[in-house]
């Protein structure tokens, strides 16, 4: 039920739908609700092992789109190397997403990034972003 609400983007009554053709039975939404609380709650030791391979990757991809959420629009911000992909959605995006405690790259070795064609410098002192080399410089 999960991967079809989240992956498949299918609706609560087109999931209750689908069950009700499919094996004649009735699926309750707080089912579906609590079918995705536990695959959140299973799912976090995984994510934090797929974080912390990417903090020890030699390199590491930075990506950002827009996505609409009650007309409003947000930033999908995805990491990842040829393994792994890590992606958290922000208001803002760029850099200054990146300065939030969700991002990889606050804990991310120092180094220069690109994101969205931007440059991105982890200073190896002040552990801070920037977009200027010469912020890192030291």
């Amino acid at each position: 039920m999960t991967l079809l609400h989240q992956n498949g983007c299918l609706s609560v009554s087109k999931i209750q739908s689908l069950f009700e053709d499919l094996f004649e039975a009735p699926l309750n939404e707080a089912t579906i609700q609590e079918c995705q609380r536990t695959a959140y709650e299973r799912l976090e030791i995984e994510e934090a092992y797929i974080q912390q391979q990417l903090q020890q990757s030699e390199r590491i991809h930075a990506d950002e789109t827009g996505v609409r959420c009650a007309g409003e629009l947000f930033w999908l911000h995805e990491l990842g190397n040829e393994r792994f992909t890590y992606q958290f959605v922000h208001k803002r995006r760029g850099i200054e997403a990146h300065q939030e405690e969700q991002s990889l790259l606050l804990n991310f070795k120092a180094g220069s990034y690109t994101t969205a064609g931007h440059l991105i410098l982890i200073s190896r002192n002040a552990n801070t972003l920037c977009a200027t080399p010469t912020c890192c410089e030291s």
